[in-house]
């Protein structure tokens, strides 16, 4: 019995942690989304959005490029 109840909290950890990084992968997604609205829309620096967002320059600058070659 033991061994069930402990798979079965395992097995619940899991899902719990599946669950998290989707909503993390989501979360990261609107963050990107926004950072590049701010750049290509709105003019904000990359500077100033990597600032905002703590993303680094050449992250926003992948961001920006992998948006541009849809």
């Amino acid at each position: 019995m033991l061994t069930a109840d402990t798979l079965t909290v395992v097995r619940s950890q899991s899902e719990s942690l599946i669950r998290a990084e989707v909503r993390g992968l989501e979360a990261r997604e609107r963050l990107e989304q926004a950072c590049y609205e701010a750049m290509t829309i709105l003019g904000c620096t990359i500077d100033e959005v990597s600032e905002a967002s703590g993303l680094t320059p050449a992250e926003l600058r992948r961001i920006v490029a992998a948006h541009d070659g849809c």
